[in-house]
C-alpha cells in the first residue's frame, strides 16, 4: 500500500494538482478496441499514454484486456486544459 501511496504522490507532484483525481473502483467492462473501460457503472476513455500497472509491480506495463473484468483498481481522472476527460493511469490492485 506505501508503494501505490508513493507511486500515486509522484503523479501528482509531477503533474497540474488541480487535473488530477485518484479514484478507486471494480472493472465491470473492458472495450479494447475503442480504449475504453466502465468501472463503477461510469465510461472512462484511456488516454493515448494511458499506464496499466499490477500495484505490486509497477514496472510491468498491463494490457487492455477482458482478463481486467471484475479487478479492484486505483485510477486517476485527468481532465486537460480544453476541458476532455481521460483516463491516464491504472492500477490493479492484487486483492
Amino acid at each position: 500500500m506505501k508503494k501505490i501511496i508513493v507511486l500515486l504522490l509522484l503523479f501528482v507532484v509531477t503533474t497540474d494538482v488541480f487535473s488530477l483525481v485518484v479514484l478507486r473502483g471494480t472493472i465491470q467492462e473492458v472495450y479494447p478496441d475503442i480504449r475504453s473501460v466502465i468501472i463503477n457503472q461510469s465510461r472512462y476513455q484511456l488516454a493515448d499514454d494511458a499506464k496499466i500497472y499490477l500495484q505490486n509491480d509497477t514496472s510491468v506495463s498491463l494490457l487492455l484486456d477482458k482478463n481486467l473484468v471484475g479487478k479492484q483498481v486505483i485510477f486517476n481522472i485527468y481532465t486537460s486544459d480544453s476541458g476532455e476527460i481521460t483516463l491516464k493511469y491504472l492500477a490493479v490492485l492484487d486483492r
